[in-house]
């Protein structure tokens, strides 16, 4: 079962498709098997750090992405006694991303995986976390500040444009419809989670964020655009 074998026979092989699937699997087990996880610690993480130091070509991001959430999903199950020895190559490797991040083009698929994998590693480390924010909070807020872009058309417009272009539309009669284009709209959302998670796990020690967070957020309680970012707002601002 090649799900069960360390990534590092899979690089050999060169199968991308593969190790996506393995690399998910793996996430996926360790998310629900939490401590029980623990055993198979050793087997892994060598691995998986080898793909996300070494998959640096821009056909294999996607693969990237997933290991990095696959990395920080592992040190979430078996906690921070057994992920700490790790702990700090990990930060390191996920902090070069991040230096590399202004590089990234918008709908390169680390960015969204980048912003969970942070959350995870602050839940895991606590108030040790608070060192690295001046190097998350920026790119963070960038993508929680994503303005979509919205057009009132008329029944000739819309024979130009699709919802294959990753436009929504909603027909407001008189032949005329309000389109919104979705993209960038669920990386939004997790941003604006991340921000929640970082709050509620760091409390005094996000407070120098505060400001710039409110007032990142008070306009989203008028968000009607995504449910999950209006009530994030919500929560945020409560």
């Amino acid at each position: 079962n090649e799900a069960l074998c360390p990534p590092s026979q899979l690089i050999q092989k060169g199968t991308k498709l593969v190790l996506e699937q393995v690399v998910t699997s793996i996430a996926s087990v360790a998310d629900t098997a939490e401590e029980k996880f623990v055993p198979y610690y050793d087997l892994f993480m060598p691995s998986l750090k080898h793909i996300v130091e070494n998959a640096v070509q821009k056909e294999l991001r996607l693969l990237r992405g997933k290991t990095i959430e696959c990395i920080s999903l592992i040190g979430l199950a078996v906690g921070k006694d057994k992920f700490m020895p790790d702990a700090s190559a990990v930060m390191q490797l996920l902090l070069k991303t991040q230096t590399d991040f202004n590089d990234l083009e918008d709908d390169d698929p680390q960015i969204s995986y980048m912003i969970s994998a942070w959350a995870r590693m602050c839940k895991i480390l606590g108030k040790e976390f608070q060192q690295y924010l001046p190097v998350v909070m920026g790119p963070l807020m960038k993508t929680a500040s994503i303005k979509p872009e919205v057009a009132l058309l008329d029944t000739q417009d819309m024979e130009n444009m699709s919802e294959d272009d990753g436009w929504e539309f909603v027909n407001l009669g008189d032949q005329q419809s309000f389109g919104i284009k979705t993209a960038g709209l669920e990386e939004k959302a997790t941003a604006c989670q991340m921000l929640v998670c970082y709050a509620k796990e760091l409390k005094e020690g996000f407070v120098e964020y505060t400001e710039q967070v409110v007032k990142l957020m008070v306009p989203l309680l008028k968000f009607y655009f995504h449910d999950d970012i209006l009530l994030i707002g919500a929560l945020t601002t409560c």
